[in-house]
């Protein structure tokens, strides 16, 4: 199994995703437990990027990148 933030990633591209462009949890959820990881791992990994400024989680089960991945 790869490592959750590659996947995040991975399937963010996927859906084309850009600073200021919300993305639904139901978009990104199934991906990445298809791949074998669990929803708590995923819910870590949100708060986690949210901390470090990756994201934006907001209102209605969506989230936002805030920067691009460098």
């Amino acid at each position: 199994m790869t490592k959750l933030p590659d996947d995040f990633f991975e399937v963010m591209r996927d859906l084309k995703a850009e600073p200021s462009k919300p993305i639904s949890l139901l978009e990104l959820g199934p991906p990445l437990v298809g791949k074998g990881h669990q929803q708590e791992q995923i819910a870590d990994l949100l708060f986690r990027l949210e901390r470090e400024g990756v994201i934006r989680l907001l209102a209605g089960n969506r989230f936002e990148l805030t920067k691009p991945r460098g």
